[in-house]
């Protein structure tokens, strides 16, 4: 019975050690590089943020649309029949450097839906390329409300085109 409870204790020592040692190993600390956000808060004002870095000469596609303000609507279909939200963005370089969406919804859910869009895009668009900005397929829970943003981008994108 003794050797039963030596190599018992034996194994879980050895067990032990073993995760300790692992543990160890994942859990080694390293220094992430430091990321400073803007807390976005839901409004329809303009929210800015701006781009830092080194400047450098624009690219093909920056230099391809007009610096400027662009107001579009964009329309898409809810199930409860068309609906259509309003994009305001800043152009500088190709990059959108603000951006204000306006709900344009009548159907009550869908005025709730924009609302959690409006709440959201900001922080996924602002300071980035135009062309850089991806087809959203939700944001904020809204699934619906990007296929309207993004006609008003296309839109957008077509206007500022030189």
């Amino acid at each position: 019975m003794r050797t039963t409870t030596r190599v018992i204790v034996g194994s879980a020592s050895i067990l032990a050690l073993t995760l300790a040692g692992c543990n160890s190993a994942t859990t080694e600390k390293t220094t992430p590089t430091q990321v400073t956000q803007k807390q976005v808060t839901p409004t329809t004002q303009p929210i800015t943020t701006p781009t830092t870095g080194t400047t450098s000469a624009a690219s093909p596609s920056a230099a391809s649309y007009k610096n400027g303000e662009y107001t579009k609507l964009g329309d898409y279909q809810s199930p409860v029949g068309a609906e259509s939200i309003q994009v305001t963005a800043k152009l500088e370089n190709g990059v959108i450097t603000s951006l204000t969406v306006t709900p344009k919804a009548v159907n009550e859910k869908s005025i709730t839906f924009q609302g959690l869009f409006v709440a959201g895009i900001n922080k996924e668009v602002v300071g980035k390329k135009i062309d850089d900005i991806k087809v959203f397929s939700q944001v904020n829970g809204a699934s619906l409300s990007p296929k309207g943003f993004q006609a008003a981008l296309e839109a957008i994108k077509t206007e500022a085109k030189q």
